[in-house]
């Protein structure tokens, strides 16, 4: 997202830099350090987890969470008080993204005992199902996130 704004290709972008459970998110933080641009904004949002998974699936076909670490962390006492049988791990690749893993789950490129976990608005926008609400272990969790665009220097 960054490398777009910088060429231009996108006027605007958006990044999670930090979570008030998570601390910093690691990838946010190599990103910036290698790219100039112009913040224009910065803005704290509550993040509210959800379980989501095939359309077709049910809690009990569940026996893998697949999902980006820090949401993970954001949501470790719940899941272990209240999904306690299933595998936790960690995303990546392709897929580290919670919403590139609903498309995958969308486009069957997961299997049906597959879930994630990320913002319920995911699975609404690729048609899965909501298995679980209100994952996170604070229900005060909050993401700050960083709008910036294309920085151009001072033509003085």
């Amino acid at each position: 997202m960054l490398d777009s704004v910088a060429a231009g290709n996108a006027d605007l972008g958006q990044f999670a830099l930090f979570n008030s459970q998570a601390a910093f998110y690691e990838e946010s933080l190599a990103a910036i350090g290698a790219r100039l641009f112009h913040t224009r904004e910065a803005y704290a949002l509550p993040i509210r987890h959800a379980l989501i998974a095939h359309p077709s699936a049910e809690l009990a076909d569940m026996d893998t969470v697949y999902t980006h670490r820090e949401v993970l962390r954001q949501c470790k006492a719940n899941l272990a008080r209240l999904l306690p049988e299933l595998t936790l791990e960690a995303s990546s690749g392709d897929l580290l993204d919670p919403a590139a893993i609903g498309k995958a789950l969308a486009r069957g490129r997961l299997p049906r005992n597959v879930a994630t976990i990320s913002n319920a608005r995911i699975a609404v926008i690729n048609g899965l199902r909501i298995l679980a609400e209100d994952l996170q272990d604070d229900p005060r969790n909050r993401s700050w996130f960083v709008l910036v665009e294309r920085f151009v220097p001072d033509k003085r």
